[in-house]
This record gives C-alpha cells, structure tokens and sequence, in this order.
C-alpha cells in the first residue's frame, strides 16, 4: 500500500497534471502548425513576388490581399470571410516584411557592388568621393531601382498604417 503511494508521490502525475500537460501539447502543436503555415507561405510568396512573369498582381499577391482585406493594421487580426487560414493577416503581414527587406537586401547589395566597381575604377590621381557622396549616390541608385525599397524602415516604424507604405 505505502509503496505504491510513495511511487506515485515521487514518479507519478496526477489526472490533473496529466490533462494540463495534454492540453498545454495541443497548444504547442497548433503553435507549430501556424508556423509550419508561415514559413511555407513566406517561401511561396518570395517565389511569386521574385519570379513572376508578367509583374501583375495575382490573387496570390501579398500586398493585394493586405490591400483589399485592410490587414495592414497591427490590429486587423480577423481572417477575411472566405479566405483560406494561411491568409491570416497576422501571417500575411508577417511574411510580406520578410518578403521586403529579403528583397531590398538584394536590391541593395546589387547597387552596392556595381558602385563598388566603379569606386574602384576611380584613378589614384582623381579625388575620391567623400562619404555623403557615396551615400546619396547609393541611395539614389537603390531609389531608381526599386523606389519603394526607401520607405520601408519608415513604413515599418509606422505598421505601414501611411497609404504609401501599401503599394
């Protein structure tokens, strides 16, 4: 009798603990789900957004269904009526900002190296540009590229709650 008790008290769980430790699982698994979803979601998107053949918005396209559904505010945490769970806009907005810096990164860094090129190219002779001059020269160059790619950190400050920030 005092053994079985004494096991219990060490080993054991109680029912309670058991049903808590059950549900507290179920959460994490539905936690991991919702990830698992983003991820897979962010990846599509990059892919859509970078690889697109004719440029125009698809019924895939981030910005669009943010656009449409107002899920640009950090409180616009409903799911659209009809759209399917991985258009959550939490997810969405989510996935849209890594979507953006990954691209602008990119943007950047391209205009980064042919400036570097031409920096490098510069005669020992000729007088190198000072730092503000790089630094306009790279910012304009990353503006021609892709204009919106210099709005993003203010965009981002403000929850993109500017009409600007979602184009």
């Amino acid at each position: 009798g005092n053994s079985a008790a004494a096991a219990a008290a060490v080993g054991g769980a109680s029912e309670q603990e058991v049903k808590e430790l059950k549900e507290e699982l179920h959460a994490t698994n539905q936690e991991m789900e919702l990830y698992t979803k983003a991820v897979t979601h962010s990846s599509l998107l990059i892919d859509q957004l970078l690889f697109s053949n004719d440029g125009s918005p698809t019924p895939d396209d981030p910005f669009a269904i943010l656009t449409n559904s107002d899920g640009w505010t950090a409180n616009a945490t409903t799911l659209p009526a009809g759209a399917p769970a991985d258009e959550h806009p939490s997810i969405l907005r989510s996935c849209t900002l890594e979507l953006t810096i990954d691209y602008c990164t990119r943007v950047t860094s391209r205009c980064t190296s042919v400036y570097l090129e031409e920096l490098g190219a510069i005669p020992e002779s000729d007088p190198f540009p000072t730092i503000e001059e790089i630094e306009t020269k790279l910012y304009g160059e990353v503006k021609k590229e892709e204009p919106y790619c210099g709005l993003v950190e203010s965009c981002m400050a403000s929850d993109f709650e500017d009409e600007g920030c979602r184009v």
